[in-house]
Formats: structure tokens, sequence, C-alpha cells
């Protein structure tokens, strides 16, 4: 885009009236010359009000050999439409005042032509679950306020606008079509309340003070109908009544809600791409651009619907909004492996594709495999593992272009339970190892436990912590379900009395019951402990002679 310097002229007071006038982009869209004067690109209008006591001619005229003046008679205080610009009026103009008792009063008019920034994809990288993008533009556009948008493959042409919790609950979805905003509700309640929508639009001015500071402002361009929406109601839609044209760009909707809650408001940014639809914004991922070569990061998840299929560009060049779009022809498929038949998502393995026919690209993240096709139907080979170590191999087939594959791989669960103390021990350290080495480890949470998705085989367990340590060797069958405690259990006091030691293990009803046999019997050996031993459930047996 280009853009060219306005000056504001001297005025000079008049009898006849303040020879001053007011500019913009419509009739509601006026500003006062003192505060600077508009940058103009095509689609706009050039709208005045004078301030003259009496009529008087204005002259709009660009600044080129041979051309022609656009002249008006302007009443007092009316607002007046000069002309609509096109893209054949690029340039300087001036704006002319004539009144025979006053100074003419003359200033430039500043118009932008648009140029397009041309939004190319270079080069796309797989790296896990992260795709990176770069981009480039026109190295002649200057950019600022420049934002990146990837779009998924959600309908963009729809705005979802929750209900303020003051309103309701639910959503209202809002969609354009020329002049015409659909209406419909998303779990909306029984509550009764108006909706109404404003657009506004961010314009550039030069400011007065300097030939080279740009000021923004936000000015209405267009309101809606209210209209009355219910959860059991059918909702008209409502009409655009414009304030300016509304040309392509990036526009804020203001949406306001009306109940008995009171008055509440919400907003959001939409694109402009023509004069028919609109891109909402708040349905993408947004990254702000700094250079005409920039680079855009999606992570990607699981669901197909919000991978990137489109990116747009929004921006600002020389006070006048612009924007650039590309699709991204990036064809992304995902296998997630889950451990059968418990359901659990093998996030702990590492997953690789080999052998793969019509797969470009491919990075696991948390158990699940991220692809780039270059085939409708790709099948490759998969390898799943842990440690160093590969533990499942297979092949899978028919995989397509934004799909979502599970698949379910028959595993054994393993539960190691740490005590130390008799207590479970929270952080320790659990590691699982078998003829070739160690295969995972993991850290106990606050029950003392730690799980692992195996498959069939025998295993040595380790676990330490507290300073203390243990190990088992444990064998795996096939989707079993094994649990193992480890530790060391809470010792006892051998010098306390035969009945304390005992209430402590059995509880006060085996207190009772030794206490009475101690109390008819009178040998001297009577009640002596003669061993304990730990078993592997981490209790106690306490071994007692029989009397005879």
């Amino acid at each position: 885009m280009m853009a060219f310097p306005v000056q504001l002229l001297p005025q000079t007071a008049s009898a006849a009236g303040s020879p001053t006038l007011d500019m913009g982009y419509g009739p509601s869209t006026l500003f006062p010359v003192s505060g600077g004067t508009p940058v103009y690109s095509a689609g706009d209008q050039l709208w005045v009000r004078s301030h003259y006591g009496s009529a008087v001619q204005v002259a709009a005229t660009p600044l080129r050999p041979n051309a022609t003046s656009y002249k008006r008679t302007a009443e007092p205080d009316v607002p007046m439409k000069m002309l609509s610009f096109n893209d054949s009026d690029q340039g300087l103009w001036t704006l002319q005042t004539a009144n025979q008792s006053a100074p003419s009063l003359v200033f430039l008019v500043s118009f932008a032509g648009a140029t397009p920034a041309n939004l190319t994809l270079v080069a796309d990288r797989l790296k896990g679950e992260s795709l990176s993008m770069n981009f480039t533009t026109s190295n002649s556009v200057s950019l600022y306020d420049a934002n990146a948008c990837l779009l998924g493959g959600s309908d963009s042409s729809r705005v979802v606008v929750p209900v303020p919790k003051e309103i309701g609950v639910g959503n209202v979805v809002l969609s354009r079509q020329g002049d015409i905003i659909g209406v419909t509700g998303a779990g909306l309640g029984n509550e009764n309340f108006t909706l109404s929508v404003e657009i506004y639009r961010s314009y550039s001015f030069l400011s007065p003070n300097s030939t080279t500071t740009l000021l923004s402002r936000n000015a209405r361009v267009a309101t809606t109908s209210t209209v009355l929406v219910s959860g059991r109601e059918f909702v008209p839609p409502l009409t655009i009544q414009s304030d300016a044209p509304l040309k392509t760009g990036e526009d804020q909707l203001r949406v306001y809600f009306q109940g008995a809650g009171g008055l509440a408001l919400s907003t959001t940014q939409v694109l402009f791409p023509d004069q028919n639809t609109w891109v909402w914004l708040g349905d993408c991922q947004t990254k702000p651009v700094y250079s005409n070569d920039f680079n855009v990061v999606s992570q990607l998840g699981t669901d197909p619907a919000a991978w990137p299929r489109e990116a747009w560009l929004t921006y600002t060049s020389y006070g006048e909004q612009g924007f650039a779009s590309v699709p991204l022809g990036i064809d992304i498929a995902s296998v997630t492996f889950v451990g059968a038949p418990w359901g659990v998502k093998l996030s702990i393995y590492s997953i690789g594709a080999s052998a793969a026919s019509g797969v470009l690209e491919s990075g696991s993240a948390n158990g699940t495999l991220f692809m780039i096709l270059d085939s409708q139907n790709a099948n490759f080979t998969y390898t799943a593992g842990l440690g160093n170590q590969t533990l499942f191999t297979g092949r899978v087939g028919g995989v397509r272009p934004f799909t979502s594959t599970i698949l379910s791989i028959n595993v054994s669960k393993l539960e190691v339970t740490y005590d130390v103390g008799g207590v479970p021990y929270q952080g320790g350290a659990v590691g699982v190892a078998d003829a070739a080495g160690t295969v995972s480890s993991a850290s106990t949470d606050s029950a003392g436990n730690a799980v692992f998705y195996l498959p069939e085989g025998d295993y040595n367990v380790t676990a330490s912590g507290g300073n203390s340590s243990a190990s088992q060797s444990v064998s795996l069958a096939p989707g079993q379900a094994l649990q193992v405690t480890l530790g060391k259990t809470q010792s006892v006091w051998w010098g306390t009395p035969l009945i304390y030691s005992l209430a402590a293990a059995a509880g006060l009803g085996v207190v009772a019951n030794v206490a009475l046999v101690l109390w008819r019997r009178t040998r001297p050996r009577t009640g002596v402990l003669r061993s304990a031993r730990s078993q592997s459930d981490g209790t106690v047996a306490f071994f007692i002679p029989s009397q005879k």
C-alpha cells in the first residue's frame, strides 16, 4: 500500500461564520478536521459538514494533470457526501471551500491504494504434535498490527457468542449473508432477552501536528435491529443498518444482551473478505506477526476439526487495513494407541512409523502418532516402545487425511505399591526391567502407587526412597492385572509387654482375650514372643509358643 502526507493549512476567521469542516466516512462517522484528516482507500466515501454560516461551495480535486474537480454546495451543518473513491483515485487530493466573504480553506486528503500481501506457505515441519509453518509476504508491503490466523475444518462463518452469565446460559450463533445476520441458539435456557449488534472499525488519521504520525480511532460503521431471543421460540434475523460503507477488512462485533439481569456486552473479531460474508477470527489460533517472513506453530491435538487447513493474515499498512489468505494443503492424520482391555492411552510409549507408504513426515507425543500424508490412503508399520526397547510392532492401513484413528494394543497391568515403615510413600522411584534392561520407571503417587502397562513376560520390579529400597520378581500373564507391594514394614519394640504389642497388631478385642489367658496361667514363660515374620503384603505375623 502507499499513503501520502496530509497538511492542514491555516484557518482564518470570518464574519460569515467559522470556516471549518468536519470530515469522515459517512454521516455518522464525521470528525473535526482539527483532530486529524482520515486516510481513505478504495470503497470509502468522503463526507463533509460545513460550519460556515451560509451555503458554501466545496471542491475535491485529485492532484494530477488535467484532473476534474468534484464540486458540491454544502448547506450549514448538513452532512454531505462528496464522492466515493475507487482504485484509480490513488494519490493526493485537495479539499477546498470557497466563500465570497472569507478566504478559501484548503487542505489535502490522503488516499491509500491497496497492494496485496501475497501470503505464501514456503515450508512446514512436523515435530511430535507441533506443526511448524514458515510464511512469507511481499516485501513491498510494510506491515504493522499484523496477526496470523490458522483456521481448521469448522465453519468459520458462524460466530459463536456465549450468553453472559447474568443474562442466561448457552450460546447464540450469528451467520451473515449480505445485510442479514441469522441468529440461532445453542443450549439456551428459558430466559428471555433481547439481542442487537454493532460493528466497529479502526480508522487511521494523520495527526494535525505531525505529517508522519498516524492515529487510530474505533468508529461505529453499522448497527442492527433488535430481536427477542428465547430458548423455546424462533429467533428472527437481524438486519444490518450501515452508518458507513461496509468494506473488506477486520471489524469488531459488539453484541448487546438485555434481560432480567440487566445489560451485558460481548465482543469478538470478524474479517470481512467480501460484501456478503465474514470470517470469525475468534475461532482461530492467532499469533502476532512482526515481519514479512514469519513462523507459526500449531499444537495439533487429536481433534481433526481443529487441525489447520487455511491461514489468514490481517494487517495494517500506512493506516489502511489489509488481509491475505492461503490454503495450507497439509494433509494431517493421527493414530492414538490405547492399551486394552483397560482403555488407557499409552502416553508414555514412544511411537514410530516406518516402511510407510503415503506418509511424508511423522512424529509422536503422548501416545499419539501424527503424520503428514501425501496419499488419500496411507499404510505404514508402527513401533511402540519404552526406554530403548521396542515392545510392539504392527501394520496399519487405510489411514486418510484429517482423520483420527484409535488403535488398541493388548497389554497387562502392573500396579506397584511402595511402603516405608508401613506407610505408603509418595515420590518413590519405581523401575521395571526385563532381561534386556530397564523398560520403564515412574514415581509413586500420594497413595504410594505406580502403574505400568506392559507386554506379558517376566520383570524385576525395584522401588527406592525414604532411606529404603526393595525389589521383587513378577511374571505378567496376557491381559493380567497384578498388584505387588514392596517396602519395609513397621518394626515392634521388643521390650514392650506382650499385651501392648498384641494390641498394636490385632486390636483391642484380641488384647482382651490374651489378657484373660495370662491372668489364668502363672508359668513364667507364658506370653513370651518367639518370632515375627514379615509377609509379602506388608503385614506382620506373630508366632507364640503353644501352652502345655
